[in-house]
């Protein structure tokens, strides 16, 4: 099974962000390596000089990063933002069934029935998730990897939730679907007394006839600008807001 993946970034531009991983999920050891390379390079991009970012947006303790990706004309955002309630629970929330239905409401994940359930020391699992989009549009599905470490291995790191689209062969394109690219991670920093941060990386090709420079602007001025509402609004006991991604 072959695996999508970003170039080491050390360079201003992600070159292949999506070419193959290194480290494909079969063989001995193959698993592993991939999950703690998944993990390494999200916590790399989290931590990188934010001069090698492009400032999307901030307001209302939220900011939005951004820069391109080679090959791809998509852009990687890097977002923050401040939310009322501990560190520890809302990154638990984030990785429940009902934060992913916070992040993107519109995906059908299918986390009921994972494609396939990965032998790792934590949970990790490959789901066939479905986006309905709107008449004239077709619908969109994407594979993913999903990586939990909420103990890591090195007390000095925090618990990290990694999102990677792959190829996995009994998950093969669909007429009705046009096959996206997607690569999400997320994670929480104490930010004092009942406040946190929320820290996400995020990129997403959704292919087709749907112009880049559409992915781009709802990327980078929608997305994570929607998921901190929902959640705010979660926290606060509205559980009515609306559950809408862009």
């Amino acid at each position: 099974m072959d695996c999508f993946t970003s170039s080491n970034d050390s360079k201003p531009l992600l070159k292949d962000f999506f070419a193959e991983s290194p480290y494909p999920l079969n063989g001995t050891g193959a698993v592993e390596k991939f999950a703690e390379w998944s993990l390494s390079e999200a916590r790399d991009l989290f931590s990188s000089p934010v001069e090698n970012w492009n400032l999307e947006s901030e307001s209302g303790g939220m900011k939005v990063l951004s820069r391109p990706v080679e090959g791809k004309m998509g852009l990687l955002t890097r977002s923050e933002a401040l939310i009322e309630s501990d560190w520890e629970s809302t990154y638990n929330l984030l990785v429940s069934e009902e934060g992913f239905k916070i992040i993107d409401p519109d995906t059908k994940n299918h986390r009921e029935l994972p494609v396939e359930i990965f032998n790792w020391r934590e949970r990790m699992e490959c789901v066939h998730a479905k986006m309905k989009l709107p008449m004239f549009i077709s619908d969109r599905d994407f594979v993913v990897c999903n990586v939990f470490d909420n103990q890591p291995l090195d007390a000095k790191q925090l618990p990290m939730f990694v999102s990677k689209s792959i190829r996995h062969p009994k998950c093969p394109e669909e007429p009705n679907f046009t096959r996206g690219l997607n690569t999400l991670a997320l994670m929480t920093t104490c930010e004092g007394d009942n406040v946190c941060k929320l820290h996400m990386l995020n990129f997403v090709s959704l292919g087709g006839s749907i112009p880049i420079s559409v992915a781009n602007y709802v990327s980078a001025q929608y997305f994570f600008q929607n998921v901190v509402k929902r959640l705010r609004g979660f926290l606060q006991g509205q559980e009515n807001t609306p559950l809408l991604a862009y």
